[in-house]
């Protein structure tokens, strides 16, 4: 038999679950990071292959096909998190640090722009 109140607080209750289930799906997670940390695993991985030796030169095709994977996923993927955006910028740094830390900069500025950077995005993830 239904009953007034049961009425009352199922329709009091309903709410705050569709509520609290609404929150659970708008809070956006990023897989940026993850990628981030397989590169640089996919990466060493192919920095310590021999070539020459047996299956080596199928193992560096494969790994470079898995890092091209990687970077297309990190770099075309936009970010929706704080923590998304670090391991992009992390990503940018350590795939072009020869070329972003170069010499000749003045006072190395571009140096510490890049360390402010990332430290400001680390404190915002």
């Amino acid at each position: 038999m239904i009953h007034r109140r049961s009425l009352i607080a199922a329709a009091a209750s309903a709410p705050l679950a569709g509520l609290a289930g609404s929150f659970a799906q708008a809070t956006p997670v990023d897989p940026h990071p993850v990628w981030l940390e397989q590169w640089r695993q996919a990466r060493e991985a192919w920095h310590i292959i021999d070539p020459d030796a047996e299956g080596g030169r199928q193992s560096e095709i494969e790994l470079e096909c898995e890092l091209d994977r990687l970077e297309a996923l990190i770099c075309t993927t936009p970010a929706q998190t704080g923590k998304g955006v670090l391991a992009q910028f992390r990503f940018a740094l350590a795939d072009n640090r020869d070329f972003l830390t170069k010499e000749g900069v003045w006072q190395d500025m571009h140096i510490k722009l890049f360390a402010s950077i990332e430290t400001a995005l680390e404190a915002a993830a």
